[in-house]
């Protein structure tokens, strides 16, 4: 089977995964969390759910229109690929931000149930009568609720912003592993069985529980039939391939030392230089009092991946990519340099604005918020760009070889 636009959270991530995450940026906020599919269901159950929604939804009436509060969070962000604050049926604020794997848009991320103390809820009031009336609840209950609802200032909302992109980019990378894992597979049993009908890989139970092992075995039987054919340079790049995947696939560690993170990614562009030739070129200048330490995972890749596939590959000549490595005032800073087409200064602006979405910059971006939500404001990506000659990004964070946070 085929068809991969049907894939939802709940065939991607296992529950057990994005309940342990929710209550883990939940401690952190004290907000309610809630995660839904495409057609606004909840995954889990809402973290942290405020005692006024928990008397809403007690009736029947409520709980459908809180369900249709959050099928039309996910029709906005659907239709604009973008994050944003929205109202519920009663009023109150939420943060939704999409989650985007593959172009699919797979549901979202939702932060809320708060008021903003602007001029908007000074002139709020809640008509504890009707809405006693309208879903049967008890006026006394509802007035010790409301008197609970939690109430931020406007300049808060940056962090709830920030947990939401570390939430749904942290979905979506899962999201991503795992398609990509079942599209492999899916190729290479259809490749087998043009090559030779008769010797089927059954992949029936493959397909029920995904093995890598079956990947990574046939890439290596791949390899050693291109070094008996004396093709060294597709038997180094198959290996490569292979270690890649593994990386990708199996890391379960969330602050890598830099040294593993810049051996798969010199795995990725060894790759790209066997694909493009003499159009692309790349160094790598790393000092080695950097390599213990450690990053967040995949903060590099994407990076690297847009030098490029949106800054190297549309020039005719090609170009060189350049990773620098060094230690400045006890923060590492990782320079990325690319001498593609570079960015315009309109798309320059915002491609690390909090309130422009696209996936030409989804990689970029997640990077950029997960940097801010580890290890605060001063940290993050810096892009520069000179259009035609080059892009220039600089990544930084503390140094630390333990985690102690």
């Amino acid at each position: 089977m085929n068809n991969f636009d049907n894939l939802d959270l709940n065939s991607l991530i296992d529950i057990e995964i994005i309940s342990k995450t929710q209550k883990q940026i939940c401690n952190l906020l004290d907000f309610s969390i809630a995660t839904t599919t495409f057609d606004g269901n909840l995954v889990d159950e809402v973290v942290n759910c405020i005692s006024f929604c928990k008397l809403i939804q007690s009736s029947s009436k409520g709980k459908v229109l809180c369900k249709k509060s959050k099928s039309n969070f996910n029709n906005k962000v659907f239709k604009s690929r973008q994050c944003g604050l929205y109202d519920c049926h009663m009023g109150l604020k939420n943060f939704t931000t999409p989650i985007i794997a593959n172009d699919l848009f797979l549901g979202s991320v939702i932060i809320g149930q708060f008021l903003i103390d602007d001029e908007e809820f000074k002139n709020k009031e809640f008509d504890i009568k009707k809405i006693s009336k309208k879903f049967d609840i008890s006026e006394s209950k509802l007035k010790d609720s409301i008197s609970e609802i939690p109430i931020i200032r406007r300049e808060c909302l940056s962090k709830i912003e920030g947990a939401s992109y570390l939430l749904s980019n942290y979905f979506s990378e899962k999201s991503i592993k795992c398609i990509t894992t079942k599209k492999l597979l899916y190729q290479t049993e259809e490749a087998s069985r043009f090559e030779n009908e008769a010797k089927k890989f059954q992949l029936k139970t493959l397909e029920a529980q995904i093995n890598p092992h079956f990947l990574f075995n046939t890439l290596n039987s791949i390899a050693r039939m291109a070094l008996f054919e004396d093709s060294p340079n597709t038997e180094e790049m198959i290996y490569c391939l292979s270690d890649l995947l593994r990386y990708n696939i199996k890391q379960s560690e969330e602050f890598p030392t830099i040294y593993d993170e810049l051996k798969n990614i010199e795995r990725y562009l060894f790759i790209q230089g066997i694909r493009y030739k003499d159009r692309l070129s790349y160094n790598i200048e790393v000092s080695d009092e950097i390599l213990d330490f450690r990053i967040p995972s995949m903060i590099l890749q994407p990076i690297v991946e847009n030098s490029i596939i949106h800054g190297i590959e549309p020039k005719t000549s090609g170009g060189n990519v350049s990773i620098i490595g060094e230690v400045d005032n006890e923060n590492i800073k990782i320079t990325i340099k690319d001498s593609g087409i570079g960015i315009s200064i309109e798309k320059l602006s915002t491609l690390l604005c909090n309130d422009k979405f696209s996936s030409n910059s989804l990689g970029t971006k997640s990077s950029h918020n997960r940097l801010i939500s580890y290890f605060g404001s001063n940290y993050g990506l810096k892009i520069s760009s000179t259009k035609n000659i080059e892009t220039v990004v600089e990544i930084k964070f503390p140094c630390f070889k333990e985690l102690s946070f």
